[in-house]
């Protein structure tokens, strides 16, 4: 497997420099005739076609877990806003919590 270096210059050898890679691996096109820059992901070639669709999707699925952050972090702020109003309203009213004739159960107790 020795590579001669005129080989080399002219491009002519386009054999990645591992011989475990599969062909096309390292940038080296595995059809000179395709366009475009290729990339080999799990022995597959990709094509720019492939590649836009996957970092769109990537992108895609970035905006929907920011979103879903945003809406939990909402519904736990408006949570304890209500409790905090409740207990305020409850408060001015002077109204008392039922006294609780259960001891506390569970993990937290």
């Amino acid at each position: 497997m020795e590579r001669s270096d005129e080989t080399r210059a002219r491009g002519q050898d386009r054999r990645p420099l591992c011989p475990f890679a599969p062909a096309g691996a390292f940038g080296a096109r595995a059809d000179p005739n395709v366009r475009g820059a290729l990339v080999t992901l799990f022995g597959t070639t990709l094509g720019v076609e492939q590649i836009a669709s996957l970092v769109a999707l990537l992108a895609t699925l970035v905006l929907w877990i920011a979103a879903l952050g945003r809406e939990r972090g909402y519904a736990r702020w408006f949570k304890a806003w209500e409790a905090a109003r409740k207990a305020r309203h409850d408060a001015e009213r002077g109204i008392q919590p039922p006294p609780s004739d259960k001891p506390p159960t569970g993990p937290w107790g």
